[in-house]
Order: C-alpha cells, then sequence, then structure tokens
C-alpha cells in the first residue's frame, strides 16, 4: 500500500482526480522578546494554520501554536527550545476505513543544544492522540544528532 492524498491506496490504483479543489494555508511567527544586544536571540510565537477542500484531501485542518527562541540558558546563546501543540481534522469518509476518529491532537517540547559549531544535539519529547484505531496516546522520546559541514 502506498500514501495518496493521506489514504492506502492498493497498487496500481490511481487517485481520484477533482477538479476545482482548494487549499488554503497561513503561517506566521512573531518575536516578541528580542535581546537588545543580539537581534537573533529571543522568544516569539508561531503558528500555522491550514485548510483542504475535503472532497481531495484526507485533512480537512489543521492548526498549530507555538512558543520558540533561542539563549534561554545564559552562556549558551546558540542553543534553541520551544513548546508547540497541533490540532487536525479529517473529513474524507475515506479515512474512517482506518481512522474512527476525526481530529487528532498533540504536543512536543524541545532543547537543542549547540555542542560546537558544527554539531547540534536535540533532545525532545512528544505526546499524541492520534486518530488510529486501538491506538493509545502516543509518549515519544528522541534525542539526535546534526553534523553541518
Amino acid at each position: 500500500f502506498s500514501p495518496i492524498n493521506g489514504v492506502p491506496q492498493p497498487p496500481g490504483v490511481a487517485a481520484p482526480q477533482e477538479d476545482g479543489t482548494w487549499t488554503l494555508f497561513y503561517n506566521f511567527d512573531q518575536m516578541l522578546v528580542a535581546n537588545p544586544n543580539d537581534p537573533e536571540q529571543g522568544w516569539g510565537v508561531f503558528g500555522r494554520f491550514g485548510i483542504a477542500d475535503y472532497k481531495s484531501s484526507a485533512i480537512h485542518t489543521f492548526t498549530s501554536l507555538g512558543l520558540g527562541g533561542t539563549g534561554l540558558i545564559p552562556g549558551r546563546d546558540r542553543d534553541r527550545s520551544g513548546l508547540g501543540a497541533y490540532y487536525m481534522t479529517f473529513a474524507d469518509e475515506r479515512v474512517e476505513l482506518i481512522l474512527p476518529k476525526d481530529e487528532e491532537y498533540g504536543m512536543e517540547l524541545y532543547y537543542t543544544m549547540e555542542v560546537t559549531p558544527w554539531f547540534q544535539c536535540t533532545a525532545d519529547i512528544q505526546v499524541v492522540e492520534g486518530a488510529l484505531r486501538g491506538a493509545d496516546t502516543a509518549v515519544i522520546g528522541a534525542v539526535r544528532g546534526r553534523l553541518s559541514f
């Protein structure tokens, strides 16, 4: 099975075509508190709102909102951290075969430490109340590294 429009389709089955469909997204980020000595350090809010034509998209609405920034710990000016949450609704009757709920929501908390200018390490925890049939609330912890050349 391969996902087409967010819905598993058997191999060789084409996704339905729709004329006149639409999608609208709005993204924003706004610094609220800035370091007067370094305008790239500070805290702000970010978010996204999206809505799509339910006839052609398995996801009908998506909303996220969060708080994030740099320099939370004195002397760790290049570290980044954030907290965000999302809410998503499904509006495609094809999705009901696998997802009994018509919504999903979750949140994430992360901290990225700049170990060197070329190596960052991130600790992350996510909590997701998914729409998948029979699934419990997921709590996912992760640590990841990033090398920049």
